[in-house]
């Protein structure tokens, strides 16, 4: 019986867990093979070959993941994380900004925003920013 895309989905997973990156991106291709469509495996390959130091590619796997479906914010966010190791810090941002529009509660795209900013020396922009995302948490 041949295995179904969500079964190598989770074999990348499995591997992916136990640090064989490059065993869970080849999964995770079996699985695109089956099912073009599976943004997931797109998003699980990028993030393998984000862990590898392999950010470019990694960019490459997000976006397909992102063309499939354009409100994916996980794939938004890791594509930003990616972009930002690579030293591309204002299309980091742009990624990020675009995960939080689509999620305003994705905390983890809040604080790379920040984080982005600090380290292009925008301090203050990133406290007002950081603030403004507090406030509109808070509760009346």
């Amino acid at each position: 019986m041949e295995k179904s895309a969500e079964e190598f989905l989770i074999e990348g997973d499995e591997l992916f867990e136990k640090g064989k990156y490059w065993e869970a991106v080849e999964k995770y291709r079996e699985a695109i093979i089956l099912d073009p469509t599976l943004e997931i495996a797109h998003n699980n390959a990028g993030v393998a070959l984000e862990a590898m130091g392999r950010y470019e590619e990694a960019i490459k796997e997000y976006d397909k993941a992102i063309k499939i479906n354009t409100r994916y914010e996980i794939a938004w966010f890791n594509m930003g994380n990616s972009l930002f190791s690579l030293g591309k810090k204002k299309e980091a941002i742009e990624a990020y900004e675009k995960a939080v529009e689509i999620n305003p509660d994705y905390l983890d795209a809040h604080i790379a925003k920040c984080n982005a900013l600090i380290s292009m020396g925008k301090k203050r922009a990133a406290v007002r920013y950081c603030e403004k995302v507090v406030r509109g948490r808070e509760t009346p």
